[in-house]
């Protein structure tokens, strides 16, 4: 029996936006320090260079580190927040793009799966580890989108473990239509690589962008 429905930390910045903003704009004033003098070294003595000409610069520098100081703390912020959402999926189960699903003990298991356009007739088929059918079940009158697939009473010959399972999606004229399978895993612990946060879930990698779904394991 298949029930089925529409799918559906906080870290610091001051010392870091502190140190970034003293680097940058001693850099800035230093370089700028460097070409003031140069440009009052070559002067002509009789037409110094306007004092409004200075001020004017003074003006661009500051707005220059502060455009830069900006830009920094933003960035900071964004790493910020997305490490804090790779780390707030630890414990959870997530959904990607995959085509595999845990039976439980009892008999019962969550299968996503993605239809490109209407479809009359849609098969859910459940395979075990030798490549054998052991069920399937024909659902009908599915208009484009996400469904979470609900399997129940999947009968005793079927215990619990791992499977594959496929959907295969049929318009009214008998033409196949196109379907995207999810698999949901479990997330245990992130990981950085260059800066960039991944999940881990088993001995799998996982991007951030390659989640569609989110739920409570």
């Amino acid at each position: 029996m298949t029930t089925i429905t529409d799918a559906a930390s906080a870290t610091s910045t001051d010392s870091y936006t502190s140190t970034i903003a003293g680097s940058e704009a001693s850099e800035l004033q230093e370089q700028f320090l460097k070409l003031l003098l140069v440009q009052l070294e070559n002067q002509d003595p009789l037409d110094p260079v306007d004092s409004d000409q200075f001020v004017s610069q003074l003006c661009d520098l500051s707005q220059l580190e502060q455009a830069s100081i900006t830009n920094d703390y933003l960035e900071t912020l964004e790493t910020s927040s997305i490490s804090s959402q790779a780390a707030s999926y630890i414990g959870k189960s997530v959904n990607v793009e995959g085509s595999t699903v845990e039976i439980a003990e009892d008999g019962t298991g969550e299968i996503s799966f993605e239809i490109d356009s209407y479809a009359s007739d849609a098969v859910i088929s459940l395979i075990d580890d030798e490549g054998s059918t052991v069920y399937s079940e024909v659902m009908s009158d599915l208009s484009a989108g996400t469904y979470t697939a609900s399997l129940e009473d999947l009968g005793e010959e079927i215990t619990g473990g791992t499977y594959t399972f496929s959907v295969s999606a049929y318009d009214e004229e008998g033409a196949e239509v196109g379907v995207t399978t999810y698999s949901s895993v479990e997330i245990t612990g992130v990981i950085y690589e260059d800066g960039t946060p991944y999940l881990v879930a088993g001995d799998e990698t996982i991007s951030l962008s390659d989640v569609t779904g989110l739920h409570q394991s």
